[in-house]
This record gives C-alpha cells, structure tokens and sequence, in this order.
C-alpha cells in the first residue's frame, strides 16, 4: 500500500466529539434507508472499507485508533461514544 493519504498523528488526536457526532449522522441515515440488520453491518463495512482503500490506510490502523479513542479505562468509555452506544440500542432496528 502507498503511503497513506491521511495524516496519522491527526487519525490519532481526532477530536472524539467530533467523531462521535459524524457517527450519530452515518447510523441515522442507516436507521432510515435501510432496516435490516445484515444490510446494516455489511453497508458500515463496505463503506469503511471502500474509504481506506481511497485514503490508502489499513483499516487495522482505523480500528486501532478509533478503539483507542472511543476507551476511557475510569469509565468504561467516552461519554460522546456511550450516547453513540445508547442510540443504536433504543434507535435501530434489532
């Protein structure tokens, strides 16, 4: 792979309000158009996928920094991703 098109350090200090508010925009828009859950896994999936391949980035490296970012060891997560994680409970489809 080339080298990346993003900058890493910025992947890695992305503001997670910021983060969490574009991921509360990707799920509403899921929760509308589609309500099946396989759709909705496989369409956040392809999507991710198809974005690091244009940004030339692992996807590991993505999963590794936003895992980083979403983990709050005092409190079993950032409140930005636990509303995240809430919404998707009580708001899509199971």
């Amino acid at each position: 792979m080339q080298r990346p098109k993003i900058n890493l350090d910025a992947l890695n200090n992305a503001p997670p309000k910021e983060v969490a508010e574009a991921s509360f925009e990707i799920i509403d828009r899921l929760q509308h158009r589609h309500s099946t859950p396989h759709i909705q896994a496989a369409a956040v999936c392809a999507a991710f996928l198809v974005l690091c391949h244009r940004l030339r980035i692992e996807a590991q490296d993505v999963f590794t920094a936003t895992g980083n970012m979403m983990a709050d060891e005092r409190e079993g997560g950032r409140a930005e991703f636990q509303a995240l994680k809430l919404y998707v409970d009580n708001e899509i489809a199971k």
